[in-house]
Parts: C-alpha cells; sequence; structure tokens
C-alpha cells in the first residue's frame, strides 16, 4: 500500500473557534476524533467511552 502526505499552503477566512460561539462543532469535531482514534485501536473502548463522557460534561450543562 502506497502512503500519501498531503501539506497545507495557505488558509483563507481563518476563524477563531471558541465555546461559547461555535461549541456545537467544537464538541463534536472533538467527539469525531476520539471515536476515530478508537476506531484506529489508538485508544480502546473504555478509554473512548470516559473521554466522551468528560468532554460532554465540559459541554452539556
Amino acid at each position: 500500500m502506497r502512503k500519501t502526505s498531503a501539506r497545507m499552503i495557505e488558509t483563507e477566512n481563518e476563524v477563531q473557534i471558541d465555546k461559547v460561539a461555535h461549541g456545537d462543532f467544537l464538541f463534536l469535531f472533538q467527539k469525531g476524533v476520539l471515536i476515530s482514534l478508537n476506531k484506529q485501536g489508538i485508544l480502546n473502548n473504555e478509554q473512548c467511552l470516559l473521554c466522551v463522557e468528560k468532554l460532554e460534561k465540559q459541554y452539556i450543562k
């Protein structure tokens, strides 16, 4: 299998993301990263669930 790589050259319309203005997006993005790490075998199911629970406590009040 051939490995490929990518390099970012520049960005446009850069937006500062914070919990107040973009909380839903930030929560779902971080949860998606955790699920991806789980699917790759980097986190096991228990670790993933624990991290998602802690993440939910940060955003869902």
